[in-house]
């Protein structure tokens, strides 16, 4: 169903632009096993000239991927908040194979969070990591009671920079399988393949714990 959902958010990025990332980022920030680097690689990799210099690429790719897809995910990161602040753990109890985390994730973050200063930093932190799922963060969030305003100041500050990274990387990959069109007879599976590949990388770092590596190292 995931991969199905997937699918069609790369369509509707390809039929709408702007819109297509703020719907599929709203989609992927409440439904957290859908990979959301995937969803920004692409719109960098379809929506980005490949020609571009390098600056004016970078500010289409904060004006027209990067806001839309950090308003998206603010909006939805929201949803999660509210509905883990006034429910807890009997919600993600209950939704915890369509949230895609369980409260024992929940609590192995709570652990990791000390004082208001620690809080801010780790918001910030958790969200610049492309392969944290945004709404594991947005329920502990919630969880710990954090105030709504800080958590939405700092998710998106860590929003921008995890957004113009991975459009930026999917917008250099794009000039790759520009360069190797004329060799691949059916680009579009090419790019679908390229696509898997990454859905299995995001996966097996999660069941690796790599974002929670990283994200101890940088916050000790």
């Amino acid at each position: 169903m995931f991969a199905e959902i997937t699918t069609w958010i790369i369509e509707t990025i390809r039929a709408l632009g702007v819109w297509g990332v703020f719907i599929g980022v709203l989609i992927e920030a409440i439904i957290a096993p859908i990979p959301s680097p995937i969803i920004i690689m692409f719109a960098g990799f379809a929506m980005i000239e490949p020609g571009m210099a390098l600056l004016p690429a970078l500010l289409k790719i904060l004006l027209i991927i990067t806001i839309p897809a950090c308003i998206a995910g603010l909006i939805g990161n929201y949803v999660v908040y509210a509905v883990c602040y006034h429910g807890g753990k009997p919600v993600v109890d209950r939704f915890h194979k369509f949230l895609g985390f369980s409260w024992d994730d929940i609590l192995n973050i709570k652990k990791k969070v000390g004082g208001r200063h620690h809080q801010n930093i780790s918001l910030v932190v958790l969200r610049a990591i492309p392969i944290m799922p945004l709404s594991l963060v947005s329920a502990a969030s919630g969880v710990l009671k954090i105030n709504w305003r800080r958590f939405g100041f700092y998710s998106f500050i860590g929003m921008v920079a995890r957004n113009m990274v991975l459009a930026f990387l999917g917008w250099k990959m794009g000039e790759i399988y520009f360069s190797i069109a004329n060799k691949i007879d059916n680009m579009e599976s090419f790019v679908t393949y390229s696509i898997i590949a990454l859905v299995l990388l995001v996966i097996a770092a999660h069941k690796l714990k790599v974002a929670e590596r990283i994200e101890r190292w940088v916050t000790k």
